[in-house]
């Protein structure tokens, strides 16, 4: 939290705060700050499908994680970024898989070219929610990398 969701934050409401996020969990990733991966997906990966209190405990924090994208999403939906029906939800899945697909990457793969694929990715993914009319600065993850 204290290095992607907390900065993030302290961006503007809306498709900035977004690409913030992504962004700084891209660089978080990229950081090696955690030996053998992260401890929650690890977690997730392993208490999946075996039911007690750190399976509930896994599920309850990316739960919470999505949640808080999902959030993101509605305030950009009302700061006008993103279109009016979009689902929150949906995009929060979307975001997530994006992400999950980085890590799995990184990790496994050492592809150094796993940020500038992920940033396609979600410029792509945010090109279908995007309002018509957005009165958006493109930050560097909306804007595909050349």
């Amino acid at each position: 939290k204290e290095s992607v969701i907390g900065p993030a934050l302290r961006q503007p409401r809306g498709l900035p705060r977004i690409e913030a996020l992504l962004d700084l969990w891209l660089q978080w990733l990229q950081g090696g700050n955690m030996p053998g991966g992260c401890v929650m997906l690890g977690a997730a990966t392993e208490y999946d499908d075996r039911p007690g209190p750190v399976r509930d405990t896994v599920e309850s924090g990316f739960r919470e994680l999505r949640g808080a994208i999902a959030k993101s999403v509605r305030l950009a939906i009302e700061a006008g970024h993103l279109k009016a029906d979009t689902d929150p939800w949906q995009f929060a899945f979307e975001f997530f898989a994006i992400v999950l697909a980085a890590a799995h990457d990184w990790r496994l793969h050492a592809d150094a070219r796993m940020a500038e694929r992920a940033k396609r990715a979600f410029a792509r993914m945010v090109a279908d929610y995007l309002a018509n009319d957005a009165d958006v600065t493109a930050g560097p993850s909306t804007r595909a990398p050349t």
